[in-house]
């Protein structure tokens, strides 16, 4: 009958729906899990093992080498670990070639971040202006390292594709994610500004 249609039509949207929600959040957890929670932890690690004040450059390029390699390690790690799982065949190559794209962006946003964060507070900006610039700069940063990495990688890496108007699209949204994963460590300065932090 049509009732019954109607009621199949509404089970079936409501399954796809809740089927889409379910893989975003899945796909947001696997980038937490693999990437942004190594590469903060790579980021700190280095920089705290390297000795050197946060407003030096030796600083800053151990912090950010330190963020790429947790990104390389994280990925490199789980999708390993993901793929025995799911399959008998791993790709190791495709796995690592994707890694070292996605390290090379990581070292250009975890590179600069220390020192947009020093100037941005040192401009007396408030919290939020802080957060805000270091989105927008740490997007672009990321962006070029991924722009980058396609013209040097591609030549030599066949998972990794050479540049092209698709890609730059969803190379620019990852970026503003990554961005914006980078702007929210902001909040581990507790020292600027604490009655703005959150």
């Amino acid at each position: 009958s049509s009732n019954e249609k109607k009621e199949m039509m509404l089970k079936l949207r409501k399954y796809e729906q809740e089927s889409m929600i379910t893989k975003r959040y899945s796909s947001t957890m696997e980038v937490i899990v693999s990437k942004i929670f190594p590469a903060g932890f790579f980021w700190q690690l280095a920089a705290t093992l390297s000795g050197f004040s946060d407003d030096t450059l030796q600083f800053t390029i151990c912090a950010g080498v330190g963020e790429a390699i947790g990104v390389l390690l994280g990925h490199t790690l789980y999708q390993t670990l993901k793929s025995s799982k799911d399959s008998d065949r791993i790709n190791l190559s495709e796995i690592i070639q994707t890694g070292v794209f996605l390290a090379t962006g990581t070292l250009f946003s975890g590179t600069l971040w220390q020192p947009i964060v020093n100037s941005l507070q040192g401009m007396g900006l408030s919290f939020l202006g802080v957060l805000v610039g270091t989105w927008i700069i740490c997007t672009y940063a990321f962006n070029f390292g991924l722009r980058l990495a396609r013209n040097i990688y591609s030549e030599k890496m066949k998972y990794v594709e050479c540049p092209t108007w698709e890609n730059s699209r969803s190379d620019i949204l990852l970026s503003i994610s990554i961005g914006g994963a980078t702007a929210f460590f902001v909040g581990t300065d507790t020292s600027y500004r604490p009655e703005e932090n959150f």
